[in-house]
């Protein structure tokens, strides 16, 4: 079962669908083993996935949220990119944590500007569907 699920962060919304077990539905999904960085400019209430360097010659998964007006919203990164000491998120296996984080996109000015490195919500972590 498939329903619409409405995200809303700092006055702006994107409107996505989100299987019964909580993962999100891609709208674009890209070999997580491949370089791609998404543009910071999509398709109105898309959901990319992609991969990123994460360390020890592995990928970590990647989620691209765009907004209503097609603007990025939120990024949501599953894993701390090879640099935990500057992700202390996520939950702890084996001794350490995961460094899932979130960063929220803004469009002040010119440049897309991307926030801090924060703590997933639970639902974050479920959009990644395992």
């Amino acid at each position: 079962m498939v329903y619409n699920k409405t995200i809303e962060r700092e006055g702006r919304k994107a409107s996505v669908l989100v299987r019964s077990d909580g993962s999100i539905v891609l709208t674009e999904k890209h070999d997580l083993n491949e370089s791609y960085s998404p543009s910071m400019r999509g398709k109105p209430n898309g959901v990319i996935l992609y991969g990123s360097p994460a360390g020890n010659k592995t990928r970590q998964a990647n989620i691209a949220i765009f907004d209503k007006n097609g603007n990025g919203f939120i990024m949501l990164h599953y894993g701390p990119h090879a640099n935990p000491k500057h992700h202390p998120f996520g939950k702890m296996v084996e001794g350490r944590r995961t460094g899932h984080h979130t960063h929220t996109v803004t469009h002040d000015g010119s440049h897309p500007e991307h926030s801090r490195p924060m703590e997933m919500s639970e639902d974050e972590e479920k959009y990644l569907r395992r």
